[in-house]
């Protein structure tokens, strides 16, 4: 690869390792992610790049405590790394279970980023977990004023309504999430259409359940 012959011509060549380490990561060839990250590290032990891809590496190995130390000593070196904040976050929410550590990272991804919609989507699961509506509810709304056809965001949105037994918002959502598919020419959601028939049918709407049942049907 290019980055190979980068390497071949300077053994010193920081970002050429860490690129190389990139490629063979996203190649799922693991161990030779590893070995050019740890020589990334091993020419610049405060690249914040080389520790974070690393960790991308090591998760990706499932060595879990490995990995949380990588992101940890990216955040070290570069306090601001937003990616950092949100895949710990993400790692305390869904592999450690530990709410609020994960609560603080998404947190701090936020006002790192305060216009970008990822930490909001995931304190919006995290808040719907716990059954903490409300909470769930004013994150999605902020992430849905950022991105307001996001079809993942929408659909998750809705679902809080649902589970809360509001009808109404459920309704709301699904219709506009159903109603963009066809404006934007987005591939039809079929949990959003399964969504939208239970709160029809929760309605009394039973003809217009049925319409939306059938789609899922058709697109299962």
């Amino acid at each position: 690869s290019e980055y190979q012959k980068a390497i071949a011509l300077d053994k010193n060549y920081v970002d050429a390792y860490i690129n190389l380490g990139v490629c063979y990561e996203k190649q799922n060839l693991l161990n030779k992610a590893q070995t050019a990250l740890k020589k990334a590290i091993e020419l610049d032990p405060v690249d914040p790049e080389a520790h974070f891809n690393l960790a991308n590496t090591l998760y990706k190995k499932e060595e879990l405590k490995d990995s949380l130390n990588e992101y940890i000593k990216t955040l070290k070196i570069d306090p601001t790394h937003f990616q950092a904040h949100i895949n710990l976050g993400s790692i305390y929410f869904q592999d450690l279970k530990d709410d609020n550590k994960a609560i603080y990272y998404f947190n701090q991804a936020k006002r790192i980023k305060p216009k970008d919609e990822t930490a909001y989507i995931k304190l919006g699961e995290l808040y719907f977990k716990e059954e903490l509506f409300d909470k769930a509810i004013s994150q999605y709304q902020v992430a849905l004023k950022l991105n307001p056809s996001n079809p993942t965001t929408l659909t998750q949105f809705g679902l809080v309504y649902l589970t809360r037994g509001d009808t109404r918002g459920a309704l709301s959502v699904y219709e506009k999430l159903v109603k963009n598919e066809a404006s934007l020419l987005m591939p039809a959601n079929s949990l959003a259409h399964y969504a939208l028939g239970i709160a029809y049918e929760k309605s009394g709407r039973f003809e217009e359940a049925l319409n939306e049942f059938g789609t899922v049907l058709s697109l299962n």
